[in-house]
Formats: structure tokens, C-alpha cells, sequence
């Protein structure tokens, strides 16, 4: 059992700053996690846990909550002592009786932190309220406006209120006024209804960089005098450039030492990042999401030997252009030269065993494909986990 057997999903708070992880089990054949029922999916993901010492390999130091059903709570493979930084996630499943509540509230006492799954307004689960610490609302199970009057209904509590399969802005910031303090979806990804087809000066400028820096021609001249034109750029390159993530023995000086030392490639990369990091308005952890698409792209890209390999990661950065410029991804395309390729893989829709682009979004969000892409699919759980230690290395050093 390894890593490669969990995913995870960002917990986000009000202000879109990543809170926790919620990790999920992935099953052996397809990314669909059959398994035979919650007590093995649950065994075998604290199992890959266990394994990895509950690190910031997996949990980048912010909590992680887990599903739980009964028949673990009550097994011999329960934790002994409440794990630091864990919060376990009652399932729906779970049946309400006199036997279950005492055994979540004995749990509680020892020290153990829960959280409610999947929560019906109308159901029993609400006589596990004063054991819990979190109840988590899917608000594409149950209309806003219901939602809105049960919370305007509810007693005082003292647990924190989170929006799960929240999918754009507009439902992010009406659950914030009914009270909702975490959030978990996509929906940074969408950050409003994108209608704009003005691009401003500012991003004329960004555009016109990653333009110049996406093509397949520059050369080591070339791109280090077209970063030296932004002070701001050369400072944070040359910031990431002398990290740990790259153990030179001596400190690089300026960009053309750093193009020849790690090459055109690995600097156009960053040059997109930082400019796209730059002139976003977005919140930051939306570039984590894209970062680790983009990684995963180009190591599940290299694996396979696809012919090029080599414009993964910009294919993967590059999906996420609309969200990170509010601006419609057809204006962008305009403003911008790509290799028809590129633009091919942006717009494609359609599920082949070429379009990793595709492919990784599917495995984000959990989509199980069938015959050989299944097989595809599962082969980037590796790549996705380098990708998020990747990530998680580098997200403090772009702000």
C-alpha cells in the first residue's frame, strides 16, 4: 500500500486561503474506489497514513480530515490516542442510535475531533451536534434557499459551518452570508461568470510576455533579456532559482547564468508562473490546483514518451488562463501565439489516450473513465503525488 492509493481535496476558508486537506481513498482498479464498503476504504487509507507518518508530504502541515463509518470508530484498528491535525468525517451512513452517540461522544471527551458528512436537514444526524466540531453541507444535494432557512432555524452551536461541491463564485459568496465559515469545490477555478473581452494594459503587457516566452524557437538570449525587462520577475526568478529546490554550490547572479544552468525550458516555466502569479487577482491557491495539473501533465507526459513531452506543464498552466485573468479563454488565445498543438489541447474536449490534459482533470475531480483510459488514469496517481510534493515545496516562494 502507498501514497499513490489517496487524493486529496483542498479545504479552503473565507478568504480562500488553503485550511485543510480532505483525503480520500482511491481503489486498487479504477479511480472510482470500488471497495467492498467504508470500514476497508477507511482501513486501507489510514493504513497509507500510518505509513507516511502523517507528514507534510501528504498534508503540507494543515489538518486532514478522513471518513469514518461506525464499524471502524468501534474496531481494534481505531487510533489508540486522538492524531494530531485529524479530523474524522462521520458519514452519512452511519446509523443514529443510543449505542453510536455514546460511542462519538466518548471519543470526543478522549480528545477525538469529528466532522459531519453529507448532512440532511431533515435527517437524525443533527443529535450528533454537540459532539462534533464541523458539519459539512453539500449544497448541490440541497437547494441554497432550504439551506438558508435551516441555518436561519438552528440553535446556537459551537461547531464551524462548510460548504462542500461549491462550483463558482456566486454560491461561494452567498454561503459566506448564510454563515458558512470552510468551503471545498471547484470553484476557484470559476471565479465568476467570465463575460470581459476588454484586456487592460496590465495584462496586454503579461500576454504579450507569456507569448514571447511560449515560443518554440527562443533561445537562452533571448528569454533572459526578455525577463530582465521586469525587475519584479528577475527578483522572485532568481529568489526561487537559489532555494533549496535547486542545491547549486554558489548563489546564481542574473537570469542568463540561470537559463544556462537549468536550461530554456525549466525558466520559461517559472517565467509563466511568476507573470501569470503576478497579474492575477485570483487568490493564490488557485495556482496550486494548476500547479500541480501542470506537473502531474508533464511527468505523466515524459513516462509515456509522448512526442511533446516537453509542452505539458504549459498545456497544464495554461488550462487555467480564464480562471487566472477573468477573461474568456477564446480573447486570450487571440492575444497570445501558441503552437497550434498547444491550442488544440486547450480546446479539446474529447477523452483520448493522447490528450493528458483531459486525463488529469479527470483524476482531479474523481471522473472514472473506462477501458484503457481507466488504465491511463490510474498510472498518474504516481505523477499527481510528485506533482503535489512539488508544489507544495514551491507555493510559499511565488507570492
Amino acid at each position: 500500500m502507498t501514497i499513490d492509493m489517496l487524493a486529496r481535496q483542498p479545504i479552503y476558508d473565507h478568504k480562500n486561503q488553503l485550511f485543510a486537506f480532505e483525503l480520500l481513498y482511491r481503489g486498487d482498479n479504477d479511480q472510482s474506489a470500488q471497495v467492498t464498503n467504508d470500514f476497508e476504504a477507511t482501513s486501507k487509507l489510514l493504513a497509507n497514513l500510518c505509513m507516511n507518518s502523517l507528514d507534510e508530504e501528504i498534508s503540507a502541515n494543515r489538518p486532514i480530515f478522513i471518513n469514518v463509518d461506525l464499524a471502524f470508530l468501534t474496531s481494534k484498528s481505531f487510533f489508540s490516542a486522538p492524531p494530531a491535525n485529524v479530523v474524522f468525517e462521520i458519514l452519512e451512513t452511519v446509523e443514529i442510535s443510543e449505542f453510536s452517540i455514546n460511542c462519538i461522544r466518548k471519543l470526543k471527551q478522549r480528545g477525538f475531533t469529528f466532522a459531519l458528512d453529507d448532512f440532511e436537514l431533515d435527517g437524525q444526524h443533527s443529535k450528533l451536534f454537540p459532539y462534533i466540531s464541523y458539519l459539512k453541507i453539500d449544497v448541490q444535494a440541497e437547494s441554497l434557499d432550504d439551506i438558508e432557512q435551516y441555518l436561519s432555524r438552528l440553535d446556537a452551536h459551537n461547531f464551524i459551518l462548510l460548504a462542500e461541491k461549491i462550483e463558482d463564485k456566486e454560491c461561494f459568496e452567498r454561503c459566506k452570508k448564510m454563515g458558512f465559515k470552510l468551503f471545498q469545490g471547484y470553484y476557484l477555478e470559476r471565479p465568476k461568470t467570465i463575460t470581459g473581452n476588454k484586456v487592460t494594459a496590465n495584462k496586454q503587457v503579461a500576454l504579450q510576455l507569456i507569448s514571447e516566452l511560449s515560443r518554440e524557437d527562443i533561445n537562452n538570449d533571448k528569454i533572459a533579456e526578455l525577463i530582465a525587462t521586469d525587475p519584479r520577475l528577475t527578483f522572485k526568478l532568481l529568489k526561487i532559482i537559489n532555494c533549496p529546490l535547486y542545491p547549486f554550490k554558489r548563489e546564481i547572479q542574473n537570469v542568463h547564468e540561470a537559463v544556462v544552468m537549468l536550461g530554456v525550458d525549466i525558466i520559461k516555466q517559472w517565467a509563466q508562473i511568476l507573470t501569470l502569479v503576478s497579474e492575477s487577482e485570483q487568490p493564490l491557491e488557485l495556482f496550486r490546483t494548476l500547479l500541480v495539473r501542470a506537473k502531474t501533465c508533464e511527468l505523466y507526459s515524459k513516462s509515456i514518451k509522448l512526442s511533446d513531452a516537453k509542452d505539458a506543464f504549459t498545456i497544464g498552466l495554461f488550462s487555467g488562463l480564464d480562471a487566472a485573468l477573468s477573461l474568456q479563454l477564446n480573447i486570450i488565445l487571440k492575444e497570445i501565439r501558441l503552437a497550434p498543438h498547444i491550442k488544440k489541447a486547450l480546446l479539446d474536449s474529447h477523452y483520448s489516450e493522447h490528450n493528458v490534459l483531459l486525463l488529469v482533470k479527470a483524476y482531479e475531480k474523481h471522473i472514472a473513465l473506462e477501458g484503457n483510459l481507466s488504465q491511463q488514469q490510474q498510472a498518474l496517481s504516481k505523477h499527481y503525488w510528485q506533482a503535489v510534493k512539488w508544489t507544495d515545496t514551491i507555493m510559499t516562494l511565488i507570492c
